[in-house]
């Protein structure tokens, strides 16, 4: 006979739940798309496939503090698609504007593992770099870890998903050193900066990077990693 705890662990397992990247709603703290002076661009695909093979839902895109075209829709600022049973969507967006950048979130009417890609092009449209992101749960207090090793440059984007102004705090705990700065964003709107240009940074140093509102409010956030036109992206932990 199997003990108690076994049969209990089996069941949790065998439980059909949405996982932590199933959910109806989804928030991406950055987005991007379009040109730089110098001819290189971004463009943004997002990806979305239904929990389950038979579900069939409407999922609505928003994006705020931005614009942006999809290949698939002509859109602005959202765009709403309706997902045929044992299909998924996959929708990048054009790349053709001038680069603007901002935050995005997900509404589906049933649970979605949902993703943006995240990718940058030389001005001959040769691909330089891939990179992507699952959604980011909302928090209070966020950490991810800082190593700038090897001419790394690191980054980091939050999302005020509010209707108010709000106040963050930025840390950064390295050599036994504590850094901090307190940085504002507007209502609906995301800040995206590397972490030297708000905090002083020492050269080929690990450590821990923190954020925390002021008034205990909820974000999201995520951070990247930059090496040369080579990037990717470091998931949060709370």
């Amino acid at each position: 006979m199997k003990p108690i705890w076994f049969l209990a662990l089996a069941a949790i397992l065998l439980t059909p739940l949405p996982a932590f990247s199933q959910e109806m709603f989804h928030i991406f703290p950055q987005f991007a798309d379009g040109r730089s002076s110098d001819g290189t661009y971004y463009r943004s695909t997002i990806t979305i496939l239904p929990w389950s093979g038979a579900a069939a839902p409407t999922c609505t895109l928003v994006l705020y503090g931005m614009t942006a075209s999809f290949d698939a829709n002509p859109g602005n600022y959202y765009f709403s698609s309706y997902i045929p049973p044992g299909t998924m969507l996959s929708a990048p967006t054009t790349g053709a504007q001038a680069l603007q950048t901002g935050y995005a979130t997900l509404s589906c009417t049933s649970y979605v593992f949902a993703n943006v890609l995240y990718t940058f092009y030389a001005p001959d449209n040769r691909k330089l770099g891939e990179a992507t992101v699952f959604s980011t749960p909302e928090s209070t207090y966020s950490r991810m870890a800082f190593d700038n090793r090897g001419g790394v440059r690191q980054a980091f984007a939050i999302a005020n998903d509010t209707d108010v102004r709000k106040s963050y705090v930025v840390s950064l705990v390295s050599g036994g050193v504590t850094r901090s700065v307190r940085v504002f964003v507007p209502a609906r709107r995301n800040l995206s900066k590397f972490v030297d240009e708000v905090l002083q940074v020492t050269p080929e140093s690990l450590g821990i990077l923190t954020i925390q509102s002021d008034d205990y409010s909820y974000f999201s956030t995520v951070g990247f990693r930059f090496t040369g036109g080579v990037f990717t992206t470091i998931p949060p932990g709370n």
